[in-house]
């Protein structure tokens, strides 16, 4: 029995050890990845500075243009759109308005692999939403 008991507790011990190394090393994977999605906006809000800086508003423009399909793609990731339905619909009225991503201007973009694609996706997904009238703000018809 005494055999039985200590083997017991060592299976009790390894195994809670090792769940809580795995618990520490996801929680670091967590930390480090959302660092870097940080690092990445901060670089992209750097580059926005530098265009305003240099009075080249309509690549500051392009850049937060761009930055919208990553923003999105991260809100698709998710389960529910609910909580993030006024910056949808926003987002769904300035495509529209602007004729973001579907005008002449972007098709440098589509010489990327798989960007075609992924805008499909990204346009099914603003279509398909069922999420009522909220917006953050009314586009106007130009901009201005």
């Amino acid at each position: 029995m005494t055999r039985f008991m200590i083997a017991l507790l060592l299976f009790i011990v390894a195994g809670t050890a090792g769940f809580v190394v795995g618990q520490s090393r996801a929680e670091r994977q967590s930390r480090e990845f959302t660092a870097g999605v940080a690092a990445q906006g901060l670089a992209n809000n750097l580059l926005v500075l530098r265009f305003m800086e240099r009075g080249e508003a309509d690549q500051a423009k392009r850049l937060l243009q761009a930055e919208t399909n990553g923003q999105l793609g991260w809100i698709m990731e998710g389960q529910d759109p609910a909580p993030h339905c006024a910056a949808l619909n926003t987002l769904k009225q300035y495509r529209a308005k602007r004729g973001l991503f579907s005008n002449p201007e972007w098709n440098d973009l589509w010489k990327m692999p798989g960007s075609k694609e992924e805008e499909e996706k990204r346009r099914s997904y603003l279509a398909s939403l069922n999420c009522g009238d909220a917006k953050l703000y009314t586009v106007p018809d130009e901009a201005k």
